[in-house]
């Protein structure tokens, strides 16, 4: 699991796409982004493992909160625990 939050006003949709589009040059097929309360939504395969990313914005940073694993119930649960400082930057479970 990674967690990478940036100081940059680019909006969740933004950086939900420019990062997909990365992926899928880099010969990844990431799912298209798609907008789940208030943040944008990707899943991906790399190899074995399965994974999902969440991107959310405040308008002054920007978050992307990612899970890779064989299973991503792992990731989630940890997710679960972790108590957000700003709700529009993290996954919500």
């Amino acid at each position: 699991m990674t967690v990478t939050v940036v100081a940059n006003s680019m909006s969740a949709k933004d950086a939900a796409t420019q990062t997909v589009a990365n992926m899928k040059s880099g010969g990844m097929s990431p799912s298209d982004p798609v907008e789940k309360d208030g943040l944008y939504v990707s899943s991906f395969s790399q190899g074995q493992g399965k994974g999902m990313s969440w991107f959310g914005s405040n308008g002054k940073e920007f978050a992307v909160t990612t899970v890779l694993g064989s299973s991503l119930d792992n990731g989630e649960a940890l997710l679960k625990g972790l108590k957000p400082v700003d709700a529009k930057l993290f996954p919500k479970f």
